[in-house]
């Protein structure tokens, strides 16, 4: 399967970084590729089994994800249970660790399977370099937000096609 990993480090205590992380349904607030997030399915809105909804750029583009693993400080585990996005599995794991006092880091980990049997397969290789700097955004802008508590512009992403 593949997967991509990206590392961000926040000039912030441990505790703050998490804190943008766990505020789950809000992640519209750092993340320049979503219009809007909420939450989905009367769930809590964050903790074991929270499930939101992510609006993306474009008419009808979503991401549906659920927490299937919260240790706070130290592990999200987010599983993307359906999207517009050409994709049969998206899972999103995040480490975090701190670097001294007042420096956190969070590494991405994303497993994915794309749709389209081989022909999907084969458009991996170029999706990756695109998929890695959209997931370094996305990092880079929630440590952005934890150091400075301003919300990110969206993007003007073109809406991807399904």
């Amino acid at each position: 399967m593949p997967s991509i990993s990206v590392t961000a480090i926040a000039q912030v205590p441990l505790h703050k970084l998490w804190g943008v992380w766990d505020n789950y349904p809000d992640i519209y607030l750092y993340n320049p590729g979503i219009t809007d997030s909420y939450t989905i399915n009367d769930t809590a809105s964050t903790g074991l089994g929270a499930e939101r909804q992510c609006d993306l750029p474009g008419r009808d583009q979503y991401l549906r994800e659920r927490i299937m693993q919260h240790r706070p400080g130290e592990r999200l585990v987010i599983d993307i249970f359906e999207s517009s996005l050409p994709m049969k599995f998206m899972q999103a794991t995040f480490d975090f660790r701190a670097r001294g006092q007042n420096r956190a880091q969070v590494t991405m980990t994303m497993a994915f399977v794309p749709k389209f049997g081989p022909f999907g397969w084969l458009m991996t290789w170029p999706m990756r370099p695109i998929m890695r700097r959209q997931l370094q955004t996305l990092l880079d802008s929630a440590a952005r937000y934890a150091e400075t508590g301003e919300p990110v512009t969206p993007a003007r992403l073109r809406p991807v096609a399904a």
